[in-house]
């Protein structure tokens, strides 16, 4: 079921992220963390059982004045399908955000996508090679900004696409044993592997400081 909806999302979803701009990834990636700390808003925008009409509205109430409306318009495309699992929901727009990203990259060429994932695997060779940073990065206890400005300074190049994916990836929010979840669950889009980032999104389905707007909803 979410390996089919998935990929109706991607098809029909082609020209509105095609389209798109960073502002509308990092919103998704903001809903992403409104739904991962809420089990109860999950489950209403996956349960169908009722009236299917009745989950875009609950998209719109929760969402509608403080995204862009193609923001808007995802969230609603992603909650109109059926999930194996409530979690699978959220794993969805975390996709749909990548392959934004990557869709602005590429429109420059397959150079500036190749460039963007350049970008993300030295950053996370970088991180790989030191254990002092890894710690620093996956301290529980230090405040998102900090982290951001640690990332920045490790990837001074970064191209603005791959500043929002290092800044989500430093302060996704995660569950960490001992602190050893960087390789492990730093971010579910980087644990699946950054060489997977679409080589475009309507043609394949893909595998600064985040956007907290959503977080008092």
């Amino acid at each position: 079921m979410t390996t089919e909806s998935l990929a109706s999302l991607q098809s029909d979803l082609a020209e509105t992220l095609r389209a798109a701009d960073l502002k509308v990834a990092d919103e998704l990636f903001a809903a992403v963390d409104v739904m991962d700390t809420s089990a109860s808003l999950r489950r209403s925008l996956t349960d169908l059982r009722g009236s299917p009409q009745s989950v875009p509205a609950v998209v719109r109430r929760l969402f509608g004045d403080k995204a862009a409306s193609t923001t808007v318009a995802v969230l609603e495309a992603v909650a109109s399908r059926r999930w194996s699992r409530a979690r699978d929901l959220s794993d969805a727009v975390e996709t749909l955000a990548v392959t934004t990203v990557a869709a602005v990259a590429e429109r420059g060429g397959l150079h500036g996508l190749e460039e963007l994932e350049a970008q993300l695997l030295g950053f996370r060779r970088t991180v790989s090679e030191s254990h002092e940073l890894q710690r620093a990065l996956a301290d529980g206890q230090a405040p998102d900004e900090a982290k951001q400005k640690l990332a920045a300074r490790l990837s001074p190049q970064a191209s603005s696409e791959a500043r929002l994916l290092i800044d989500r990836t430093v302060t996704a929010p995660v569950v960490c044993a001992r602190q050893r979840c960087w390789h492990a669950s730093r971010s579910r889009w980087l644990r699946g592997s950054i060489v997977g980032l679409p080589r475009s999104p309507w043609r394949r389905a893909s595998t600064a400081p985040t956007s907290r707007s959503f977080r008092q909803v």
